[in-house]
């Protein structure tokens, strides 16, 4: 009979060849023998997690800080598939409060509580997370941004709203930054409850809901942005996009792309996607008239410059609403 040590090693070989519904049923079998071994429920856990198995990982999370109070890494590991996974502010900061009973100098932990305080605009805990971390780390200076706009906060009572969101905002940007999406889109609705005119939040929202494969939200949260700031040109531009890549409706898009032209003759970006547009439907001359107005404003642009190249021998006539935007000398 194998001892908890052999079949603890074992499993961790079947993990590191990738045969992870092995390895878990030999961790289920080790803590049929040895329950009280934390570290098979963490690894099972982390398992199971990766298979999308979400209830059987919180349970083994959650038996294995039962048995480790005070395991600092146990406790995170939780605290993130509270905060991550299961989008529950209340448990994660919960865990969190737990951790930093331990370890009161944990700054990681720190900085994560204040910004969960953020999410439920608890702005006077969020402010003594925060001096914590600043205490240990002075030069952190998006800390010190922080506390000077929760100071503003108490100073100005009337301009709380925008603060809020401002702040809310600046933290949704650093979890995209730190991969961690599912956060970034909790903070994007919180502003949109604060502040229902954020046109910006429902842009990122769209964004992130893109990033996620949801389709259908995506575009849904685009045409939000753009009814909250129809002159937008980066909203307009998300929308066409959509129109022309996911939908494949040139006829939506274009008359969008020409809008922006008519306003904004020198956006490469837009250019450059109309000529290829052109390009697909096979008005070789309009193409041609985009990619010639791109070199005019962009001499050494490689691509612009690769399309006429191909296109150098061809001709026909050129559209009159193309001829409208007034591109041609």
């Amino acid at each position: 009979m194998k001892s908890q040590t052999e079949m603890y090693n074992e499993a961790q070989a079947l993990v590191n060849c990738n045969e992870n519904q092995a390895a878990i049923d030999v961790l289920e079998g080790l803590l049929n023998r040895y329950p009280d071994d934390s570290r098979a429920h963490i690894d099972l856990g982390l398992l199971h997690h990766k298979m999308g198995n979400a209830k059987i990982a919180l349970d083994q999370y959650q038996k294995a800080t039962v048995l480790e109070t005070e395991n600092i890494e146990f406790l995170k590991i939780l605290a993130d598939y509270y905060y991550v996974e299961l989008k529950d502010v209340t448990a994660a900061l919960a865990t969190y409060k737990k951790i930093l009973d331990i370890e009161p100098n944990d700054v990681d932990s720190l900085t994560i509580a204040g910004n969960l305080c953020l999410c439920e605009h608890d702005w006077d805990a969020a402010e003594h997370y925060y001096q914590r971390v600043q205490e240990i780390e002075p030069w952190r200076f998006e800390i010190q941004e922080y506390l000077e706009k929760l100071a503003s906060r108490k100073e100005n009572p009337g301009s709380r709203k925008g603060s809020d969101a401002t702040m809310l905002y600046q933290s949704s940007q650093e979890c995209v930054d730190a991969g961690d999406l599912p956060g970034a889109l909790q903070l994007l609705k919180k502003i949109i409850d604060i502040d229902p005119d954020y046109a910006l939040a429902y842009n990122d929202i769209g964004v992130i809901y893109y990033q996620m494969g949801e389709r259908e939200k995506t575009f849904e949260y685009y045409q939000l942005a753009a009814q909250k700031m129809p002159d937008n040109h980066i909203f307009l531009k998300n929308i066409a996009d959509f129109y022309c890549y996911e939908h494949g409706d040139l006829h939506k898009a274009l008359p969008i792309y020409l809008k922006i032209l008519n306003e904004e003759p020198a956006d490469i970006e837009v250019l450059m996607t109309m000529g290829a547009v052109n390009l697909r439907l096979d008005r070789l001359a309009d193409a041609k008239v985009f990619f010639n107005r791109v070199l005019d404003i962009e001499p050494w642009n490689v691509e612009a410059n690769e399309q006429l190249e191909r296109l150098r021998s061809t001709g026909s006539g050129v559209h009159p609403a193309i001829a409208a935007l007034g591109c041609i000398e």
